[in-house]
C-alpha cells in the first residue's frame, strides 16, 4: 500500500510545509520526507529551541541520532533536503499501539512525532547535586564561573548541551596541561551535557550524575547549587547522610563531605518549601542551625528550608474549629502536616511555593473542603479542588461564547483533568492564567462540557484521530553569555 500525506505545522513568523510518503506492508512501514518545499526552515528551527544557528543539517543530524532510534525507526537514506526512514513492526510497537492494527494513522503519527518532536520533556529538574567518581569535573570558580573539565588528550574538544542547545560547534574548549576546559555563566539549575572529542560524543568519564537520553544512550548532568546545607560540629562522626522531601527522603544518596567545621554539601533546589533531616551514623536529627521546625502529621518533626516569597492561604470564619490543616500536590496531599493559626476571624498560613500551579484543600477537623473563597477550581464531587497559580507566564484565551455557562481548560499540564481549569468570563471571552513550563503543551477548552480546539491556535493529531491545540513556550536565555 502507498499513501501520500501533506501536513503543515504553522509557527509566528514561519511555516513547514513538507510532503511525506508512506509505503506500509503488514511487517515494515517506510517513510519518505521531502523538506525540498519548506520555507523559513532556519526560522522554524530557532522557534522550536533549536539555537539560532540552526539550518537543514541540524534537523537531517538530529533526527537521523536522537528521537526517532527509540521509536523503532532507522535512517535508510539521509540527504541534504529528504530523508527515508525505515520501521520495522515489532512486539514492542504493538504493545505501545494497543490493540489496533497497524493502519497509515499508526504510521503518520510515528512520523510526525519524530519530525514535530512530541514527547519531548517539559519540567525542569528541582533538585540537583553533582557526585563524582573521583576527584570534580565541574567547579564553580570564586568568580561565579561553572567549569567544565576533560581529563582526555586530543586534538580538538567541544562542550555541548541543554545550556547552548546542543550546538556542535559554538563552545570551543581551551587546552590545558593535562586536558581541555571550557568557563561558563550559568544560572543555578540542572544542565545535560556532553563532549565532543575529535568529532566523537562522550559523556563526562569522570561525572557518576548521567541520565538516558531519548536515543537511549547517557547525557551527563551538571548542577549549578544555589544552596548549600551545613552541619556545624561531629567531628568525630564516620558518616552523615542528607534527607528530605527533595530527594525523596533518600537514607544512601547524599552523603555530606567532611570539612574542618563540620559537615556540607551545596545542591540546587528550586524555589518551594521542604522538609529534611541530617542521618549522622545512623541517627536522624533535625538541623541543629535551623529553628524552623514542623510536624509531618505522621509524629516526627523535620526542618524547613523555604526559597522564595511566600504565599497567604487564609480560611474566613469556623471559628467553632479547633485545628485546620493545609493540603494540596505541593505536600503530597498528607491533610495533617501544615497547620494554619488561628486569628480573630480566620485562620491563615503564609506558604512558600515555586512557580507552578497547585491543586489544594483546607482539613477542618478532619473535614476536607475547598477554598469557599478562591473561585478558581478543578475536578468534581469528591475529586475537586481548589487552585493557587504561583507566577503565570501564559495566559490562555477563548474569545467569544459570551452565552455559555462555564468555559474549563485541560490539557497534558493538568493530566486531561475532566473537567479542567475553571476559567473566568472576561469581556470579549473567557481567560485562564498559569504558569506554563518551557516547551510543548497540548489542551482543549470544555464549553458547558463540549471539547472544542483553540481557534485561534496551533494543532497537531492526537492518537484518536482528533486534533489537539498546541502551546510551545519558549526557554529564557539560560545561558548567560
Amino acid at each position: 500500500m502507498l499513501a501520500v500525506l501533506m501536513f503543515s505545522a504553522a509557527v509566528p513568523g514561519s511555516e513547514l510545509n513538507a510532503q511525506v510518503s508512506y509505503e506500509i506492508t503488514e511487517k515494515s512501514c517506510e517513510a519518505e520526507i521531502n523538506l525540498e518545499s519548506v520555507i523559513a526552515l532556519d526560522s522554524l528551527l530557532a522557534d522550536f529551541g533549536f539555537g539560532a544557528d540552526a539550518n537543514v543539517d541540524t534537523l537531517m543530524k538530529f533526527m537521523a541520532e536522537s528521537r526517532l532510534s527509540h521509536k523503532g525507526w532507522r535512517v535508510k537514506k539521509l540527504e541534504k533536503n529528504r530523508i527515508v526512514l525505515l520501521n520495522y513492526w515489532t512486539d514492542q510497537q504493538s504493545e505501545i499501539q494497543g490493540e489496533r492494527k497497524h493502519t497509515l494513522n499508526d504510521a503518520i503519527w510515528l512520523v510526525e512525532e519524530a519530525l514535530l518532536g512530541r514527547g519531548i520533556p517539559t519540567t525542569s529538574a528541582a533538585f540537583g547535586v553533582n557526585t563524582f567518581k573521583k576527584k570534580p569535573t565541574i567547579i564553580q570558580l570564586p568568580d561565579g564561573r561553572t567549569r567544565f573539565y576533560l581529563d582526555k588528550r586530543g586534538d580538538q574538544a567541544y562542550l555541548s548541551g541543554t545550556f547552548n542547545d546542543w550546538s556542535t560547534g559554538g563552545m570551543r574548549m581551551t587546552r590545558v596541561d593535562s586536558g581541555w576546559i571550557a568557563d561558563l555563566n550559568l544560572r543555578p539549575g540542572s544542565y545535560e551535557y556532553k563532549f565532543i572529542l575529535d568529532g566523537y560524543w562522550m559523556e563526562d568519564p569522570g561525572n557518576s550524575n548521567r541520565i538516558r537520553n531519548e536515543h537511549w544512550t547517557w547525557n551527563s548532568v551538571c548542577v549549578v547549587p544555589n544552596h548549600e546545607f551545613k552541619l556545624a560540629g561531629y567531628s568525630k562522626a564516620r558518616k552523615v547522610i542528607l534527607a528530605g522531601t527533595f530527594n525523596g527522603w533518600n537514607e544512601r544518596d547524599l552523603k555530606m563531605t567532611k570539612t574542618d567545621r563540620g559537615w556540607e554539601v551545596p545542591v540546587y533546589l528550586a524555589d518551594g518549601t521542604y522538609e529534611y533531616k541530617y542521618i549522622v551514623d545512623g541517627e536522624w536529627i533535625t538541623d541543629p542551625g535551623n529553628p524552623k521546625v514542623r510536624h509531618d502529621g505522621d509524629g516526627n518533626v523535620n526542618s524547613i528550608l523555604e526559597l522564595g516569597e511566600s504565599i497567604d492561604f487564609v480560611l474566613k470564619g469556623f471559628d467553632d474549629a479547633k485545628e485546620v490543616f493545609l493540603t494540596g500536590d505541593f505536600d503530597g496531599w498528607r491533610g495533617g502536616a501544615i497547620l494554619l493559626e488561628r486569628k480573630e476571624d480566620r485562620w491563615e498560613i503564609p506558604y512558600v511555593l515555586g512557580p507552578g500551579n497547585y491543586g489544594y484543600k483546607f482539613v477542618v477537623d478532619g473535614q476536607w473542603i475547598t477554598d469557599p473563597d478562591n473561585p478558581l477550581q478543578f475536578g468534581e464531587e469528591d475529586y475537586q479542588n481548589s487552585l493557587v497559580v504561583v507566577q503565570p507566564n501564559h495566559e490562555f484565551f477563548l474569545e467569544g461564547f459570551e452565552e455559555a455557562k462555564e468555559v474549563r481548560l485541560s490539557g497534558n499540564f493538568n493530566m486531561w483533568a475532566d473537567p479542567g481549569y475553571q476559567m473566568e468570563k472576561v469581556e470579549g471571552g473567557w481567560k485562564m492564567p498559569l504558569f506554563m513550563p518551557v516547551g510543548k503543551h497540548l489542551y482543549k477548552f470544555q464549553v458547558d462540557g463540549h471539547w472544542i480546539l483553540d481557534p485561534n491556535g496551533l494543532r497537531e493529531p492526537n492518537e484518536h484521530g482528533t486534533d489537539n491545540s498546541m502551546l510551545w513556550i519558549k526557554a529564557d536565555d539560560i545561558y548567560l553569555r
